[in-house]
């Protein structure tokens, strides 16, 4: 009797975790689905989710800089440039969205996340319209001007939102939840949707005999080829 109880207890065990995670896994499911009924909190994740797909889509840039005539390091030094104005807006936004929170309690913040929006926009339209033309410092410049203005929404306007609208036991989970579902429908849509309007409505064609400046004879030799698959 004990051999028997000795071989059973592993697979116990095994099964019990396994109840577990799956307990777990549905309640933290019936939780999301409760705080989509929470109306701000359905609206921002709206908003979080057509703001996150442009940021995805960024990663075009790199190869539209190639396709204007820029070398491989002034590409990547423009596109890393975006990001360092993002990872210093973060904490511009969050800042600011304090100060305004302070004069204006009800209105400021989506205020703060209009302004962060149209501001980025001449950013976006300047550097995308003069990237054939400018050299990559002045490039590096509108980009890192870009990641500044465009992104204070994260940190000064949606999560602070978020903290105020629910108890304090329950700002982990709806942090979670809103970085889960902007992150997976930015990661879905972002770069598909980006690729469909460029083919279907913009008219790109790419020339698969094309080659990029700055790249090895093998990596344009290997690009054409699944270009042409």
């Amino acid at each position: 009797a004990s051999r028997t109880e000795l071989r059973t207890a592993p697979k116990v065990v095994k099964v019990s975790y396994v109840c577990q995670a799956f307990i777990f896994v549905r309640a933290e499911i019936g939780r999301g689905f409760d705080l989509l009924r929470i109306p701000s909190f359905a609206a921002i994740v709206l908003q979080g989710v057509f703001g996150s797909i442009p940021w995805n889509a960024m990663g075009f840039l790199t190869m539209y800089l190639l396709q204007c005539g820029h070398t491989s390091q002034a590409a990547a030094a423009v596109a890393s440039s975006v990001l360092v104005g993002k990872a210093v807006g973060g904490f511009l936004g969050g800042v600011a969205g304090d100060a305004i929170a302070v004069r204006c309690p009800r209105h400021g913040r989506p205020c703060l996340a209009q302004v962060s929006v149209l501001g980025g926009i001449p950013f976006v339209i300047a550097l995308v319209l003069s990237a054939p033309h400018l050299a990559a410092p002045k490039l590096m410049l509108i980009a890192l001007c870009l990641g500044l203005v465009a992104s204070w929404c994260g940190s000064g306007v949606n999560r602070p939102i978020l903290a105020e609208i629910v108890e304090p036991a329950g700002r982990a989970s709806i942090i979670a939840w809103l970085a889960a579902l902007e992150g997976s429908s930015a990661a879905l849509l972002g770069a598909p949707v980006v690729g469909f309007l460029s083919e279907s409505v913009f008219g790109y064609e790419k020339d698969p005999t094309a080659k990029l400046p700055g790249l090895a004879a093998n990596v344009s030799e290997t690009s054409a080829s699944l270009l042409e698959a």
